[in-house]
């Protein structure tokens, strides 16, 4: 244990905030030998020393020690397994929010095992919020040393997310821009499955948000996966594609355009309910709606998408309202009631009865507060409610600031992307396989373009960076 302790102090007073993460690795040699050949038995005591009953993770600091802390609770999972997080649960949370990245990212084995054992285990309990903000603040930290790369940890967390039904953590990690996935041959790799499993996750997270263009866009990085053939995962996102689009836009939408000509020929002879429910929704065909509502529901049960079926649904009926907004001025709750009809949408009783003035006048009412119309409500004790539909407002001054500092939002978002691009094309462009293919196109000009293959893309030309590196060919892969 003595060396352990020593070179835990070494490190720990050589490390620096403003090290590399490949300075970093380097002064961590020595500590990553020293904790490999410990004995377990002074790990798994929970002692410091022989005369000393103080645990050593109390010894340890988690986010200066991060690398020992980390090796210390490994060994004692391997040995009493899941028990651990019994016993030291609030010190996991602790290090969770504390942690050196650039320390973690030396044993990724250990990290996950740590961590899926953690969310899995207090998933089985039934208490996976528990898991939620510590799982959070891990992926967040991580990303401060490999910004928009996805890592093992964050398609067990969106599931956590939605177990716990806590939509709001996952949008942090959501709206980090991803521009890397690592590959299934590493340790913090991802398989295709598991990728396509984030964004569905993803995707029913916004779903559950109302946010419907952030849930189409997780959506469509499901369905472009490349490939000769498709999943169920993408069926799955494919049924919930079509709603959310219906929801969005009012009408069914073709395709993302990248998804592949197998993809999109199989997948929709397998949800044609979907289809004919998104038609006779977005043509207004009430009377064979009404038919075929039972049906359709029994089917959406059956996929767990009743949530979204019923918003749309209520969207239908919406959108018969604000058609009305274009051509009158006044209505009572009776005309609305006689020119939408009576389909049997509600969301409390959808099959049970047909809506009257006072379900027409709540549905007003809640399109007033969301913003969807304008206009106000006269009530009558003994008539029906006269609803009277106004022009939106202007955008007062403060409307306006609001608006331009979300388009300035936008543009350095735009920037920040840019400069991501960059440096994904040059590190691309200095792999081992571009250049070999490069210098063959080179060799022979005839075969294909090489023109276009060394053009600038954005700011970075590919050929002025390949001019440099090409004659030191060692010193790019050393």
């Amino acid at each position: 244990m003595d060396k352990f302790w020593d070179a835990n102090g070494n490190f720990a007073s050589s490390i620096k905030p403003d090290h590399t993460p490949q300075e970093v690795q380097r002064l961590a040699v020595p500590l990553i030998a020293a904790l490999k050949k410990t004995p377990l038995s002074g790990l798994l005591s929970g002692k410091a020393g022989t005369e000393s009953d103080v645990d050593i993770l109390d010894l340890l600091n988690p986010e200066i020690h991060s690398l020992s802390y980390l090796f210390v609770l490994g060994v004692r999972l391997d040995q009493a397994g899941r028990s651990i997080f019994d016993k030291y649960y609030a010190k996991i949370v602790s290090f969770y929010s504390t942690f050196d990245p650039r320390q973690i990212v030396l044993e990724p084995e250990q990290f996950k095992r740590l961590s899926l054992a953690f969310v899995q285990t207090l998933t089985e309990v039934g208490k996976p919020l528990l898991a939620v903000k510590p799982l959070k603040n891990a992926i967040l930290r991580m990303d401060t040393i490999h910004p928009g790369t996805l890592t093992y940890l964050h398609t067990p967390f969106i599931q956590t997310c939605l177990l716990a039904k806590t939509y709001r953590d996952a949008l942090p990690v959501l709206a980090l821009d991803t521009i890397d996935i690592p590959v299934s041959t590493t340790t913090s790799g991802f398989s295709v499955q598991e990728c396509q499993q984030y964004f569905l996750y993803g995707g029913m997270v916004y779903i559950g948000m109302k946010r419907w263009k952030d849930a189409l866009n997780m959506l469509d990085y499901v369905l472009i996966t490349p490939g000769t053939g498709f999943s169920q995962i993408q069926v799955e996102a494919y049924k919930k594609y079509i709603l959310v689009c219906l929801l969005y836009k009012g009408k069914p939408l073709s395709s993302p355009k990248l998804i592949s000509k197998n993809t999109a020929r199989g997948l929709p002879s397998l949800v044609k309910p979907y289809e004919l429910f998104i038609h006779l929704c977005s043509t207004g065909a009430e009377a064979t709606l009404q038919k075929e509502l039972d049906n359709l529901m029994t089917m959406f049960q059956q996929d767990n998408n009743v949530g979204l079926a019923m918003q749309c649904l209520l969207a239908f009926k919406k959108l018969k309202i604000l058609n009305l907004t274009n051509t009158y001025v006044t209505l009572t709750t009776a005309d609305i009631l006689q020119k939408t009809g009576g389909l049997e949408i509600e969301k409390s009783t959808p099959f049970g009865k047909a809506p009257d003035t006072q379900d027409i006048e709540l549905s007003i009412l809640n399109m007033i507060e969301e913003g969807s119309i304008h206009g106000t409500i006269s009530q009558s004790p003994n008539e029906n409610s006269l609803i009277t539909f106004l022009d939106p407002p202007h955008l007062d001054q403060a409307g306006e600031t609001e608006y331009l500092l979300k388009i300035t939002e936008q543009i350095q978002k735009v920037v920040t992307l840019n400069h991501q691009t960059q440096a994904l094309n040059r590190k691309l462009g200095l792999e081992r396989e571009y250049i070999s293919h490069l210098n063959k196109v080179r060799s022979h000009p005839t075969q294909g373009m090489h023109s276009r293959i060394g053009e600038s893309v954005g700011s970075f030309s590919f050929t002025e960076a390949m001019d440099e590196d090409l004659d030191d060919d060692e010193a790019v892969f050393s």
